[in-house]
């Protein structure tokens, strides 16, 4: 499903709603900071980056424990780079993907 968010604010706007939505919420400080995005990017890149957002936020509430979370999004020459960083446990790269779907459905999407 295409979020309409995405088709009337772009994916910069978007991302920033979700991260005030959570930011209001009970799980970690969520900042979100964006420059040089491309105000439309192709409906399927733009739905890519905002899914892989969701789900790596929702990862550092559920298993990372964090207490922040900061996520950027930033445009230049080669395209367009979505960074989230918390302050969190972590995980082992060994047991990543294993019961649950989070980590294999960001990597099928990208």
């Amino acid at each position: 499903l295409h979020p309409g968010v995405l088709r009337h604010v772009g994916l910069g706007g978007a991302l920033d709603a979700h991260c005030g939505e959570l930011r209001r919420g009970p799980g970690p400080a969520v900042a979100f900071d964006h420059a040089g995005v491309p105000a439309r990017l192709p409906d399927d890149v733009a739905l890519c980056l905002y899914r892989n957002a969701q789900e790596a936020l929702r990862n550092a509430a559920r298993h990372a424990a964090a207490r922040t979370v900061r996520v950027t999004l930033t445009g230049g020459p080669d395209g367009v780079t979505l960074a989230v960083a918390d302050d969190g446990t972590g995980l082992d790269p060994a047991a990543a993907g294993r019961g649950g779907l989070g980590l294999v459905s960001m990597h099928e999407r990208a």
